[in-house]
């Protein structure tokens, strides 16, 4: 439809229509994953506006350049091309935008490094989009607000944003946005250890028979990984999403699958495999290194014997993994919430106190095969194998491990927060890790409860 209202208006000699045409092409071509015919389109609706009078659709067109410059992590252009749209929406009066580009430019600022100014124009933009009921923007607007906290492992903020936008899309039966969120949301809960929340969204998004490819490549690498932690299959998943990442040669979506199919690799023992998952995605990460990004394709990297070089900072928990000190690394992917994580970076210590709390990660998050792989490959390192969880551990039923019953303790004995940090040399956040875990591991609503439970069950002792 789109191509035959171009070849019209080109008959007609109509450039307005033409340029307007070839931006909605551009963005057509973006969902359908076909980023080539995106860019060829996007460039082509600019050379066509640019010579006549300033119009909304010539600042349409700028601010669609500066989203594809965004999806490229090519953060200078982006704010090039969205600052050139704002100034000419704001100058034409033009709302929406004006909306838009501060969407393209506050997410290339975030990314680039800037969350604070990022984020601000961002909620600028949804702010805009919400006061006129502009639907597509807000929806735009929360995804990237999510999408950015999932980048940057701040996942409280981004399953906020992402549940806010999920629920205002639901109200107003914008499927490909819930979706596309959803997706982000699962990958959220991935990396927090919520693997059965995450397995629910991916199932309600599988359940739809025409996904577009945009939402396909967010959730089918989720899929694909968490199945291989877990012992089962995950190569279909992997495999689908392999040609759609190629297809559109942005970095996230590259390193997305490049990094799962890899971790998938090294859990099956096929290290051998793992830099040819990863130089898929490295010559992209390496033109505009994105920290964390960069940190996961080097650890992978490091496990396959790949010492290349890195070719800028990457993230502080990769950074702390890369050169060995273990437990400082695990102590900020706990600060973080990420379990797994933590795991892999206590996983090759060689001290037998490091190596079996990873075990005890492992067997909580339910990462058997995970588990089958840390063993093999301390083994192969000559390292020390521990053989099973700490006796405090295997002596619940709730499989707490030694450190959540010391929590729970002393939170039994009234302490605060504060207190048990103090007492156990941890920070708060840490502690309040620890507490999320204990209350899910006994299915317990609050502290209070928690510990009631506990002493029922004989886990902690009456105070």
């Amino acid at each position: 439809m789109g191509l035959e209202a171009l070849a019209i208006y080109d008959q007609e000699r109509n450039a307005l229509s033409i340029g307007r045409s070839q931006r909605w092409l551009s963005r057509l071509s973006w969902l359908l994953g076909q980023n080539a015919d995106s860019e060829r389109y996007a460039a082509g609706a600019v050379a066509t506006l640019e010579p006549l009078r300033p119009s909304r659709e010539l600042a349409m067109a700028y601010s669609n350049l500066a989203q594809l410059r965004m999806l490229a992590d090519d953060a200078s252009e982006a704010i090039r091309w969205g600052t050139k749209a704002i100034e000419l929406a704001r100058r034409l009066g033009d709302r929406e935008a004006e909306t838009h580009a501060l969407n393209n430019v506050g997410t290339a600022l975030a990314l680039a490094g800037d969350v604070i100014e990022g984020r601000a124009r961002l909620t600028q933009s949804l702010d805009l989009a919400l006061a006129d009921d502009a639907h597509e923007h807000a929806a735009r607007a929360y995804t990237n607000l999510g999408s950015i906290g999932v980048s940057r492992r701040s996942f409280h903020e981004a399953d906020r944003q992402l549940q806010a936008g999920i629920a205002y899309c639901t109200d107003r039966d914008l499927d490909t946005w819930r979706l596309y969120m959803r997706a982000w949301l699962a990958h959220s809960l991935a990396e927090q250890g919520q693997y059965a929340a995450a397995d629910q969204h991916l199932a309600d998004i599988m359940r739809h028979l025409h996904l577009s490819p945009i939402t396909q490549i967010s959730a089918l690498p989720v899929a694909g990984v968490l199945a291989a932690r877990r012992g089962g299959d995950g190569t279909r998943q992997l495999d689908e999403a392999l040609p759609i990442a190629l297809q559109t040669g942005e970095p996230q979506r590259l390193v997305a699958v490049a990094t799962a199919r890899a971790e998938a690799a090294w859990i099956a023992g096929r290290a051998s495999d793992i830099a040819t998952e990863i130089d898929r995605a490295w010559p992209a990460a390496v033109a505009h290194p994105q920290p964390w990004d960069l940190g996961e394709l080097c650890w992978w990297l490091r496990l396959a014997g790949d010492d290349r070089r890195i070719p800028a900072p990457v993230a502080q928990p990769f950074a702390l993994m890369l050169a060995g000190p273990h437990r400082a690394a695990a102590g900020e992917w706990r600060d973080l919430g990420c379990p797994l994580w933590a795991a892999y970076a206590l996983a090759f210590s060689a001290e037998t106190q490091d190596a079996q709390e990873c075990l005890d990660i492992l067997d909580d998050l339910g990462a058997a095969a995970v588990r089958h792989a840390v063993l093999r490959a301390r083994h192969a390192q000559g390292l020390t194998v521990p053989r099973g969880r700490r006796p405090t551990s295997r002596a619940n039923p709730a499989g707490l491990t030694a450190r959540e019953i010391e929590v729970l303790g002393l939170l039994a004995e009234g302490l605060s927060y504060a207190e048990v940090a103090e007492r156990l040399i941890l920070s708060e956040k840490t502690v309040g890790h620890h507490v999320s875990a204990v209350l899910r591991k006994l299915s317990e609503p609050t502290r209070a409860k928690a510990v009631a439970t506990a002493v029922r069950l004989g886990i902690i002792p009456p105070r």
